[in-house]
């Protein structure tokens, strides 16, 4: 999520050369940084374009049962949800952030491939009776 109390935070990560990330509600205001994720619902409104892409060059958006979509410059890719049993959907976002970001933090080889993981991440934790998603093990099976 975004706040405009972040933005003293944001500037400082910047600075020390950080990669940033920020809610997708930040889509809509006059913010830069390396990436924006969070559901489409927070960014409603808001036309993925080439000058938000300048500001933002890596957008990843949730969409629920619909899966998800990352957009950078020249570049749009979708990731059908993971089929799973539903039984909670607490910590589905979260689940999907942890994942998406994890494969960025390693150095993403293959385009789509924090997409997938974030999916795969996300359909385990709808599995479970609890909002804290499972141990990495047991999405990696």
């Amino acid at each position: 999520l975004w706040r405009e109390h972040f933005a003293q935070d944001l500037a400082l990560a910047k600075a020390k050369g950080c990669i940033t990330v920020v809610g997708a509600e930040a889509l809509a205001l006059d913010i830069s940084a390396d990436i924006a994720i969070g559901s489409l619902g927070d960014a409603e409104n808001v036309e993925i374009n080439t000058e938000l892409l300048a500001r933002i060059p890596r957008i990843a958006l949730t969409n629920g049962k619909d899966g998800a979509d990352e957009y950078r410059q020249g570049s749009h890719i979708h990731q059908p949800s993971v089929a799973t049993k539903i039984v909670d959907t607490t910590g589905a976002g979260d689940a999907f952030l942890a994942g998406y970001i994890s494969v960025i933090a390693r150095g993403e080889k293959v385009d789509g491939e924090a997409l997938l993981v974030g999916s795969q991440w996300s359909a385990a934790a709808i599995a479970t009776e609890s909002s804290i998603p499972p141990h990495w093990k047991e999405v990696n099976r």
